[in-house]
């Protein structure tokens, strides 16, 4: 007999796969196992068989941390509760209940808007300005700039370990709204968002622009600002004209 298993070395230690007095379940998408070890769930990716994330107690858990004995995962949302032996029940995260859920391949939208307009070379290199209405490096500085201010804009993992949405899409869906006045429930074609959050990110977006550029940006012409202005407007044969309605697009 050929003693294969030779040929192999330990190379990392798993610790505890799982617990053997508690369930265990799939996420919602059915890519993710939920296996308890002991006071910890691990969350497994089925196919590639990683460990992607460790969920673990709070650092702010009262008492000695116990082993859990149950895990449920709902079938409609990330949504996931852990029970222990002594009764308490610890949930993570997951969609509003009543909201019809739909499985959005929110890194294939990511990848998609990433090689269309901000990869090098892009696929519409030429389009970007007419359709952000702004140049590509000013639109970057927004985005850094909006990021560092509010997290809600960072690409963030839901309780499962699953990616969230990156910045350039929420602010993407933001200024297609303000520009063009598209509708949120058409943004999940291409972008692949969901309408509450299309709705939420350009309030969010406006108070972040507000609070970070309004002071220098925002604010009323001063006398310079109008002596440019009217100077600008003589070069291009309108003279003593402060600004129009048809010429300000």
């Amino acid at each position: 007999m050929v003693k294969a298993y030779l040929r192999y070395e330990p190379v990392a230690a798993f610790a505890v796969i799982a617990s053997v007095d508690s369930s265990i379940a799939y996420d919602s998408s059915g890519k993710h196992l939920l296996a308890p070890a002991l006071e910890k769930v691990g969350v497994w990716h089925v196919r590639q068989g990683v460990c992607t994330k460790t969920l673990t107690p709070s650092p702010s858990s009262r008492g000695p941390s116990l082993a859990v004995t149950s895990i449920a995962a709902s079938s409609q949302s990330s949504l996931m509760s852990e029970g222990f032996s002594q009764g308490r029940i610890r949930r993570h995260r997951g969609s509003v209940p009543g909201h019809r859920m739909v499985n959005h391949d929110i890194v294939e939208g990511h990848e998609r808007l990433y090689r269309d307009y901000f990869a090098t070379p892009c696929v519409y290199e030429s389009f970007f300005q007419m359709r952000f209405r702004m140049s590509r490096p000013l639109f970057l500085r927004i985005v850094n700039e909006v990021e560092q201010y509010d997290p809600y804009f960072i690409q963030r993992t839901d309780a499962i370990g699953v990616l969230g949405l990156s910045s350039l899409q929420k602010i993407t869906a933001a200024y297609r709204i303000l520009a063009y006045g598209t509708p949120a429930d058409s943004m999940d074609e291409y972008i692949k968002i969901g309408e509450s959050t299309v709705i939420e990110s350009p309030r969010k977006f406006v108070k972040v622009v507000i609070a970070m550029f309004g002071d220098h940006y925002l604010r009323s012409p001063n006398n310079i600002d109008i002596a440019q202005l009217l100077q600008t407007r003589e070069q291009r044969g309108f003279p003593g004209m402060l600004g129009s309605i048809d010429c300000m697009h």
